[in-house]
């Protein structure tokens, strides 16, 4: 999943870094009755009664090992696992990134860890993003009406729960046919028994930073789908300027919008586990674990921006300067603690595999699972 693209530092600058706390105590009281009032319809319930959101862990198809391995290890932290292996051909059908032994030997052992398997397909084609792939699809009802059956199709091969749709970049004119198309789908898979759920580009307001943002209309795709998936990370990204990727403060922000055209029980927050490694100019993905021992080499220079709450560092290797931003626990936990504020029925972690062992601490007093 990727997230937002061209957010403007000057929103960073000028945020005075107490609102989160303020606006989350203003807040509280109102989503938690919220909360209550439409039953906690997607929360799990701890043994003191009380509604958790659902952990739902993304598994990925370029690191299966370390994806399952995680998922071994945390079973009791996971309510829900979201296979990220399918994508779309140049024609538009539903084509898996592995192969199918390969896929079936998953999903046995996935099923062994007690997890629903909800996957995802994405509109990636050869391992790029491929909105001119969906464009005309969604726009062409007959088109429409058999893409909507090649997936309820897949659905039913392994009796998965339901499916994740992760359609990207699409454009404002895209908006109504997207919307037409979700509902459609939702309505075929709920007639299996099966959910729906619908990853969206992070945004603050309707319009959002992009055409992407305009292209999903929350309102709409929380009707019809049954968890709206909100990306909130990527506030920095490879191609932009180093920082972190998703700041505290934004992501209030982000949850104060989505909450407020999105029921909350039906919302899942994104919450990403991942940083990168800038130099000349690009950066690169990390995972905590490889940031953790960058931090610990000869002459690197860690630290925490108290702003957005993002751990960092600064290293020279080569002779080339580098600058990392990343997750980790103590980051992770004020998401989730963001998470729980707001009501919203589940968080998403993006993604298993290299992750910091000590959030999932955070996880398990988060969710229903326990450890």
């Amino acid at each position: 999943m990727t997230s937002l693209m061209a957010a403007s530092d000057r929103h960073r600058l000028h945020r005075d870094p107490a609102r989160p706390r303020r606006r989350r105590i203003r807040r509280l009281g109102r989503w938690l009755i919220a909360l209550c009032a439409a039953g906690a319809m997607a929360a799990t319930l701890v043994s003191d009664g009380t509604a958790r959101p659902v952990t739902i862990g993304a598994v990925t198809y370029w690191d299966l090992q370390a994806s399952l391995g995680s998922v071994d290890l945390h079973r009791g932290s996971l309510d829900e696992v979201t296979p990220w292996w399918y994508g779309l051909s140049a024609d538009g059908s539903v084509t898996p990134a592995l192969a199918p032994e390969t896929i079936d030997d998953a999903v046995v052992r996935l099923r062994a860890s007690g997890v629903r398997l909800v996957p995802t397909v994405a509109n990636t084609t050869a391992g790029a993003w491929a909105p001119d792939v969906v464009r005309p699809m969604i726009h062409d009802p007959d088109r429409r009406q058999a893409h909507v059956a090649d997936l309820v199709a897949l659905a039913s091969t392994h009796d998965f729960a339901g499916l994740q749709l992760d359609y990207e970049d699409l454009a404002g004119a895209d908006r109504q046919a997207f919307s037409d198309f979700v509902d459609e789908l939702a309505g075929a898979l709920h007639a299996q028994h099966k959910v729906l759920y619908v990853t969206v580009h992070a945004k603050t307001t309707d319009v959002g930073y992009d055409q992407r943002n305009l292209a999903q209309d929350y309102a709409a795709l929380g009707h019809s789908a049954d968890r709206v998936v909100v990306m909130a990370y990527d506030w920095h990204w490879a191609f932009s300027a180093p920082g972190p990727i998703a700041p505290t403060w934004w992501v209030d922000d982000v949850l104060d919008y989505a909450t407020s055209v999105v029921p909350p029980e039906k919302l899942a927050l994104g919450v990403g586990l991942y940083g990168y490694d800038w130099s000349g100019g690009q950066g690169r993905d990390v995972r905590w674990r490889e940031a953790d021992q960058l931090a610990t080499a000869p002459g690197a220079t860690p630290g925490r921006d108290p702003v957005s709450g993002a751990p960092y560092l600064r290293y020279r290797a080569d002779g080339v300067d580098h600058e990392v931003w990343y997750e980790d626990a103590e980051s992770v936990a004020a998401k989730l603690e963001l998470a729980d504020a707001y009501g919203v029925g589940a968080v998403e972690l993006w993604r298993l595999g290299g992750e910091d062992p000590g959030l999932w601490g955070s996880v398990s007093d988060k969710s229903g699972a326990g450890e």
